[in-house]
């Protein structure tokens, strides 16, 4: 997912390298690199709790590394431009083909 979206982040600046990206080229840009985010973020999520099931209470102590990656994890749905319910807007307007004005 992330590498798509690498490709057609490089694709979209060499085609508008000298002239001025389309509505419909920005926010397909943006749809892709937003549906990579989300994918990453829910992969991420998975794979600390995951390790949490099986490095079992330890793993909640300010001391240990897995504490501080449990909470983050949890933080990157939430993180800008898009949290998780504007992010099922957004990406359903676009593949409409409904853009909106933000």
């Amino acid at each position: 997912v992330l590498g798509a979206a690498a490709v057609e982040m490089d694709e979209y600046c060499e085609r508008h390298s000298t002239s001025a990206a389309s509505m419909e080229d920005a926010h397909g840009l943006m749809n892709d690199y937003q549906t990579a985010k989300w994918t990453v973020n829910r992969g991420a999520i998975g794979v600390v709790s995951k390790a949490m099931d099986l490095l079992g209470g330890s793993g909640y102590t300010n001391s240990h590394v897995l504490a501080r990656l449990y909470r983050d994890v949890r933080a990157g749905p939430f993180m800008q431009p898009f949290g998780p319910a504007e992010l099922r807007e957004y990406v359903g307007q676009v593949t409409l083909g409904q853009y909106p004005e933000r």
